[in-house]
């Protein structure tokens, strides 16, 4: 089943420390914290975002 992320939902998941669909906890959290639009979020991620998460320290 494939779940579809909303800003309430990777919110939520941000707050509680829990990844959420194809998302790792420090990747939500850090989505989150930057307020990428939901809609912005590949599914899965592209290589650039993969790299991007990669390098925030939050």
């Amino acid at each position: 089943m494939t779940t579809i992320i909303t800003q309430q939902a990777l919110a939520q998941a941000a707050e509680q420390g829990e990844g959420i669909a194809h998302l790792l906890p420090h990747q939500a959290h850090t989505l989150h914290l930057l307020g990428v639009p939901a809609s912005a979020i590949a599914s899965p991620l592209t290589p650039e975002q993969e790299t991007a998460l990669a390098h925030v320290h939050v």
